[in-house]
């Protein structure tokens, strides 16, 4: 029916408890009292996207440029850009 709980391995004794940030389901052991959720999804964009929006800005594109034509929010962008990660 479920999945294993990853704190204790078993599978009998699970409910529904409400929903993560990422809008997934989150799921109650009840014997061990733990949260988790089996199939989780990811926090962050694509390294791919994250690239192309560093080349955009360095051509010279707006942050809010950016973010209509990748689909992200131009805070995002931002956010990358005073990291320097990609």
């Amino acid at each position: 029916m479920y999945e294993n709980c990853p704190h204790c391995q078993q599978n009998q004794y699970m409910i529904k408890a409400s929903f993560n940030r990422c809008r997934t389901q989150r799921y109650l052991c009840q014997a061990c009292l733990g949260y988790f959720t089996p199939k989780p999804k990811p926090h962050s964009y694509d390294d791919a996207v994250k690239t192309k929006a560093l080349q955009l800005y360095l051509e010279g594109h707006s942050f809010r440029g950016i973010g209509r034509l990748l689909g992200v929010h131009n805070q995002s962008v931002i956010n990358w850009d005073k990291c320097g990660s990609h």
